[in-house]
């Protein structure tokens, strides 16, 4: 009578493998199809990515070669070429980090060449469109001011230079603002806001120039009574 011999681990390690790849086997053969549409999903997920990224890339890289070409025009005088171009940017790639910066530009470009209105439309996009942060806003909102007075609408300068004072953590130019509020509000006849810009700015710099201006400003219009030595 022969005796069975006993499986060593490493031959029943062996056996297991063997099996496991046999069921393997058979499980793939039942399911080749299913392997397949599988394998060709995947596939198509990657190709996919792969595509829309290089694209991306190729995007943003044709944003900012549009927007340096339209810097180095700006630079060189060519204004009508650098509007176009920003506004390329603007109208073809809306969404990236070149159109955020044209369109700062681009109404930098208008107010240099004294377009205002152009400038304030600009300004405005800009602001509710790209801007994304306190420093964003604030240019935009000053752009919109400077603009405004440039087009002679000195009650909603006023106004809007009166806000930027109250506002501003960014420049430390609210002196400027709260004197330009004054000058602007008399200018419209808006005599309640130029004195309370006045006293603002009294009370926050008393021996700045832009107090002394304003008071001069002020005393000149009627609103305040010369005493000596307010000219000095």
């Amino acid at each position: 009578m022969t005796t069975k011999k006993r499986m060593t681990k490493h031959q029943l390690k062996e056996d297991q493998f063997v099996t496991g790849v046999f069921r393997f086997q058979e499980w793939a053969e039942e399911n080749l199809n299913t392997i397949f549409i599988v394998a060709g999903v995947v596939i198509v997920i990657i190709v996919g990515i792969w595509f829309f990224s290089s694209q991306s890339a190729r995007s943003k890289q044709a944003a900012m070669d549009l927007l340096g070409r339209a810097d180095v025009q700006a630079r060189n005088g060519q204004t009508q070429l650098a509007i176009i171009d920003y506004q390329k940017v603007l109208d073809d790639y809306s969404g990236s980090n070149a159109a955020h910066i044209a369109a700062f530009r681009l109404a930098n470009v208008y107010f240099n060449s004294n377009d205002w209105a152009n400038a304030e439309s600009a300004f405005r996009t800009y602001l509710d469109k790209y801007a994304t942060d306190d420093v964003d806003r604030f240019s935009a909102k000053r752009g919109i001011a400077m603009t405004t007075a440039s087009q002679g609408k000195f009650g909603d300068a006023a106004k809007q230079y009166w806000e930027l004072a109250q506002t501003d953590s960014v420049t430390g130019f609210d002196n400027e603002y709260l004197s330009k509020a004054v000058t602007y509000g008399l200018k419209a006849e808006d005599s309640a806001l130029a004195v309370e810009a006045f006293h603002k700015l009294e009370q926050k710099s008393p021996n700045s120039e832009e107090f002394r201006m304003a008071k001069i400003l002020l005393i000149e219009q009627g609103y305040l009574t010369y005493q000596e030595g307010d000219y000095q």
